[in-house]
């Protein structure tokens, strides 16, 4: 009797019913996780958006979303920044004529403005390492020069040219409690690299 129920047109409708029913369930479920996923990255792209604004007066613009690096032109040379993910420090870098890099840490952090630091670490040199209390009041910066990072044959002569750099490329100090660390190994300074080059141009030969 059991079996002949499941031949009757009544069966085969809630089949049917049934089989409509998973294919709704499914594609309400893909909406959804699709619906989550796009508010998640919308929420995301805000918050990082946000943070072209961070401690600026004009705003900067993305030189590598995924990697969180920033670059800004209407400085006297481009620049680009990275802030930490705890907003603890800002990282800017620009580089020199002959390539070398320049790096600013910023901790942002009140301090007597315009008062200096002399923290216990030492630069390569053996001098003091200083760190500078910014005119308003709530930054610290440390200033610093390093050679061409990417064009030395060895990990040991990278490591001379870091500040106590556990890899090639990494930058990572504590100067006194004020920490930092970044690794360089996903920047692309060729927009700083190509500015420099073109600074070198000179003026075309004079027809005869």
């Amino acid at each position: 009797m059991l079996g002949s129920f499941f031949q009757t047109p009544l069966w085969t409708t809630i089949t049917k019913g049934l089989k409509r029913l998973s294919i709704i369930l499914v594609v309400v479920g893909i909406g959804g996780y699709v619906a989550y996923w796009s508010h998640n990255e919308y929420t995301k792209k805000l918050h990082f958006d946000a943070t072209l604004n961070f401690y600026t007066e004009k705003p900067w613009a993305w030189h590598g979303y995924d990697s969180q690096i920033q670059y800004n032109e209407s400085l006297k040379r481009s620049m680009l920044r990275k802030i930490s993910e705890d907003k603890s420090y800002i990282l800017y870098v620009y580089k020199n004529e002959d390539y070398s890099y320049n790096f600013r840490i910023l901790f942002l952090t009140k301090c007597i403005p315009r008062s200096k630091i002399t923290t216990t670490q030492k630069e390569p040199s053996g001098q003091p390492k200083i760190l500078i209390c910014n005119d308003s009041g709530d930054g610290l910066a440390y200033d610093f020069r390093r050679g061409p990072l990417y064009n030395f044959g060895s990990p040991s002569q990278v490591y001379d040219y870091l500040l106590d750099g556990a890899t090639p490329h990494d930058l990572n100090g504590d100067l006194d409690g004020f920490k930092f660390r970044e690794n360089l190994a996903n920047w692309d300074f060729s927009k700083l690299d190509q500015e420099i080059t073109l600074l070198k141009a000179t003026a075309p030969p004079k027809a005869d």
